[in-house]
């Protein structure tokens, strides 16, 4: 005779809930009569493409307060199915489980995290306070009591828990290999700032009074003595220190322009008071004159208090 288990499958990606049940090993969904329905739907609105696992769990769960696991007293258990055999793959035995953002993905149990892979493996214990996701970097900020630090997808710590702040990796376009990504994270110790690849080196050891994270073009802001300047992936400072301020980092396109070769990408910046732009070229653009407006590849940009508040082509 069939095990027979009532559960619900989780599509994260459009934040929907439908009914199951699981039939042994199996998960299938149900319309309202209690008709088992093909899974062609799930299919199309997951990102199935890329990682076809999907959410479910049994028992019941707040779905209003959607306290991803933190409520230890919670009864729901979680788990992942495959969306083309609906084999379960990772059984319904955490608290929660967050959807896959590359071959791991994080799980709750107690109150605390770790990564589960592809094949149901829990790869990282759940020993961590909190956790960022893996994404597409090798190394994933983990933060135990009050220090963070950075493991491996093997569970490894790279970096023991010692900073006071680590961002999540951001991806930086390396030009010179064609579509190729390198990572960095920002950290923070002792009250200043530095930046980690995801090779588990410093770009740059913590000496920095503040610092933001790379573009994907390679800078990052960073901040001394009272002034603010850039530095790229490789740590070197590309723009001296003589900023006031450095506001939002930001895009547009070019009229007339393909997407690829229209697209503008800068921070502003502010120096002597006013604000102008630093493109992905290195390039400072200040107003000329008494104008609170810059002109920049054929377009009119207002910039107030950091940010581009209009963007016009100049005729």
């Amino acid at each position: 005779m069939k095990s027979k288990q009532p559960c619900t499958i989780y599509n994260c990606e459009w934040d929907k809930y439908y009914d199951g049940i699981i039939i042994d090993d199996t998960v299938y969904v149900l319309d309202k009569e209690g008709n088992i329905l093909p899974t062609e739907q799930l299919r199309w609105e997951a990102w199935y493409n890329i990682i076809p696992l999907m959410q479910f769990y049994t028992s019941s769960y707040d779905r209003e307060k959607n306290d991803q696991g933190r409520n230890k007293r919670a009864s729901s258990q979680w788990g992942f199915f495959h969306l083309d055999t609906r084999k379960i793959i990772v059984p319904p035995a955490f608290d929660y489980v967050f959807p896959f953002y590359s071959d791991c993905a994080k799980v709750v149990k107690n109150g605390k995290y770790g990564f589960v892979a592809c094949d149901g493996r829990l790869v990282v214990d759940t020993v961590w306070d909190e956790t960022c996701h893996f994404y597409d970097a090798a190394l994933c900020p983990v933060r135990k009591d009050s220090k963070w630090g950075l493991i491996d997808k093997t569970g490894k710590e790279v970096f023991v828990p010692q900073f006071d702040q680590v961002d999540e990796f951001k991806a930086i376009l390396n030009g010179e290999e064609g579509l190729h990504f390198t990572y960095a994270a920002l950290v923070m110790k002792d009250g200043k700032y530095g930046f980690i690849d995801d090779k588990g080196n410093y770009i740059l050891p913590p000496k920095f009074d503040d610092a933001r994270g790379f573009s994907i073009e390679g800078y990052a802001p960073v901040k001394g003595n009272g002034k603010w300047g850039f530095l790229d992936h490789t740590g070197a400072i590309v723009v001296p220190l003589q900023f006031d301020a450095v506001g939002e980092y930001g895009m547009f396109y070019m009229p007339g322009r393909s997407w690829g070769k229209g697209c503008v990408e800068f921070f502003t910046v502010m120096l002597d008071g006013r604000w102008g732009i630093m493109d992905s070229d290195s390039n400072v653009i200040m107003p000329d004159g008494n104008v609170s407006y810059i002109i920049y590849k054929g377009m009119k940009l207002y910039i107030k208090n950091g940010r581009v508040t209009s963007k016009l082509a100049v005729e």
